[in-house]
């Protein structure tokens, strides 16, 4: 359960967590956390922040916390029947802002490739650039571009997180009312993560239905996306994504 922190949201993470999603196949690797390289928000800067938003909103960035200066770093090994190659990944929150009446958070994402760079025809590289995420009550959608036109947006999360309930991230299957179809996202019961300092994390696998491919990830509440996989069944290709260190004000 998601607890209701009012307009004032404070993030308080462990400096160190050796444990491992539920799902992940790589050997588990050390999650810490950073400093962060920009100064966060006082509480008054912050409730002021938010204090236009629909009152689920606070709540979804307490639990997914997007606010400007934030990172996640990831090791990404993305995979064909020919070779492996890994890269690390960096998400940074690089600017928030409310937009008719909706967070805005801009993110870029850049790759640093660790092995020998892989042939053009390579399919499964991470993507680069800048992509935007919209919170829109208790929805997380994610956005190419700054147009905070939702009809074709795709919708990542929908809190609170709830075996209950599933959604269609693609926004040409939303209107779909039969659940279980071919794109059908859905979280599992919510499992708590001890950490070695004694705290306890709410934690989430999500899987999206593919009759192809393993499409599936973990989410953990005030840390976000601890871990993700795509894995085409004929092809034997794909990737793993890891995370390995986080900054978060």
């Amino acid at each position: 359960m998601i607890k209701n922190h009012g307009l004032i949201i404070l993030i308080v993470l462990v400096t160190l967590l050796s444990g491992c999603s539920q799902w992940a196949v790589t050997p588990c690797m050390e999650l810490t956390m950073l400093t962060p390289e920009v100064d966060p928000l006082t509480d008054k800067e912050q409730a002021a922040l938010l204090a236009t938003l629909d009152p689920a909103a606070p709540n979804v960035l307490g639990v997914y916390p997007l606010f400007e200066g934030n990172t996640w770093v990831y090791e990404y090994l993305g995979f064909d029947q020919r070779m492996e190659v890994q890269w690390q990944v960096t998400e940074k929150v690089v600017d928030a802002r409310i937009v008719d009446g909706h967070y805005l958070a801009e993110i870029e994402r850049t790759a640093s490739c660790h092995t020998e760079d892989p042939p053009d025809e390579f399919l499964n590289a991470p993507e680069t650039g800048t992509f935007w995420y919209l919170v829109d009550g208790h929805h997380l959608y994610r956005l190419e571009n700054e147009e905070t036109d939702l009809s074709d947006a795709w919708l990542e999360l929908v809190f609170p997180l709830s075996e209950d309930q599933g959604w269609y991230p693609d926004p040409e299957l939303r209107g779909e009312e039969v659940p279980d179809l071919f794109g059908y996202r859905k979280a599992s019961r919510p499992y708590q993560e001890v950490l070695p300092i004694g705290g306890t994390y709410t934690c989430y696998n999500i899987s999206t239905n593919r009759e192809d491919a393993k499409n599936r990830q973990t989410f953990c509440e005030t840390i976000g996306i601890l871990y993700k996989e795509f894995i085409h069944f004929d092809e034997n290709s794909g990737y793993r994504v890891e995370l390995v260190s986080v900054t978060i004000q």
